[in-house]
């Protein structure tokens, strides 16, 4: 996932304010993209469905966090 947020570019980064806090807004950059989980495919007939990964990398940090 990490190679994945390495590779996206600046525009698919977005801002977002989830919440009101008790002091602050609650806030960070995420993006997000089509990914497809790889695990055992060797014993699968098929590919398995894409799905969303959703990435959060808040300004500041040089690398992402989840």
């Amino acid at each position: 996932m990490k190679d994945l947020a390495f590779a996206l570019t600046p525009e698919q980064w977005q801002a977002v304010e989830w919440r009101e806090g008790t002091n602050f807004t609650l806030r960070s950059r995420f993006a997000r993209d089509r990914v497809r989980a790889a695990r055992r495919d060797h014993q699968r007939t098929g590919l398995r469905a894409e799905q969303w990964a959703l990435i959060e990398w808040p300004e500041g940090h040089l690398e992402p966090m989840k």
